[in-house]
């Protein structure tokens, strides 16, 4: 960044300074939250599920609290902004979230990050998917490859209308294809998420990257609506 582009960004967070979610407290030039204020209550220490296919999807946190709250504004309040402190969370708990690749198999780290797509109008209605505004930055940092290579062909119902593994799965049976399968073939692929709920979407996407030729599959999702299920 040049001399000007420091000093006006310094100039604009100290006019309007970034406040940490959990407090209100000046969170500085860039989102900071307070240590206090972190979702570690929420954490739960790599938390595993086992999708089709034998992937294992580790979820960082309860979809709950500040965490359930800023994912809420980010998705369905246009609110970039509160999207962009979970990703602030993730950068300060880096330590931690590092210490999942080997807890959860990942002896090898994925070469490439693939997030879970949104339907062409819902992509169009948002303006932006949640998934790469919370992973991207945190993920580039692990030189881990951002790729969005599966594509949404049918704009589905949202999931959380729907109840039940079954249904969820026969709502979004067929809906994805990938789109570069030269880019994926024989490599270990990151597969992201925001909430996991039943797993029916991770598993519909784990398929379809396996047909597409994909060595080998880790999932990872920001949060899980029903933490009691996983272990």
């Amino acid at each position: 960044m040049t001399g000007w582009g420091s000093w006006w960004k310094s100039l604009v967070a100290m006019l309007f300074p970034h406040r940490c979610p959990g407090c209100g407290r000046d969170g500085g030039v860039e989102r900071h939250w307070c240590e206090e204020c972190l979702p570690r209550d929420l954490w739960l220490a790599a938390r595993t599920h086992i999708t089709t296919g034998a992937v294992p999807l580790v979820m960082l946190f309860a979809y709950r609290g500040p965490v359930k709250e800023l994912l809420h504004r980010g998705k369905f309040h246009g609110d970039r902004g509160a999207l962009l402190w979970l990703a602030a969370a993730l950068a300060q708990m880096a330590p931690a979230i590092n210490d999942l690749w080997p807890a959860a198999g990942w002896f090898d780290r994925p070469a490439v990050a693939v997030p879970v797509p949104l339907a062409a109008e819902r992509l169009r209605q948002r303006g932006y998917n949640q998934v790469e505004l919370i992973f991207r930055r945190w993920l580039a940092a692990n030189r881990t490859e951002w790729r969005p290579a599966i594509d949404r062909s049918a704009d589905t119902l949202p999931q959380y209308k729907l109840s039940g593994h079954a249904e969820r799965r026969r709502n979004v049976r067929g809906c994805f294809r990938v789109t570069d399968r030269p880019a994926l073939a024989g490599q270990h692929v990151l597969l992201v998420d925001d909430v996991v709920t039943s797993g029916a979407t991770v598993s519909e996407c784990v398929e379809v990257l396996q047909r597409a030729g994909v060595k080998k599959i880790s999932g990872l999702a920001l949060c899980t609506a029903r933490p009691q299920d996983y272990r």
